[in-house]
């Protein structure tokens, strides 16, 4: 049986890694981030796929934080990609 995701994620898309700050790649339901040498930035390279800001958080989110978390949903973010969904606690071990 085929995994369930949110919907409105695509396949992947570029975001920016919050440590290294680096230009990454994200699969859907692939909780590594792969670094990508760009000469064009994440927003273009996104355009291209149709992938949005609000998209691209909800793929980063879903990757850092777990794909059945609500930071993987699309509606769970405002237009220029910050989170205004539902607070949850995080367990920091």
């Amino acid at each position: 049986m085929d995994k369930q995701y949110p919907a409105g994620l695509p396949d992947c898309c570029y975001s920016i890694g919050p440590k290294t700050r680096a230009p990454v790649q994200i699969y859907r339901g692939d909780s590594t981030l792969y670094g990508v040498a760009l000469r064009e930035n994440v927003d273009a390279l996104n355009a291209k796929h149709g992938v949005d800001r609000r998209t691209e958080a909800a793929m980063l989110g879903g990757a850092i934080k777990g794909w059945d978390s609500p930071w993987a949903d699309p509606a769970h973010y405002d237009d220029n990609g910050a989170y205004i969904g539902p607070e949850v606690e995080e367990n920091n071990g």
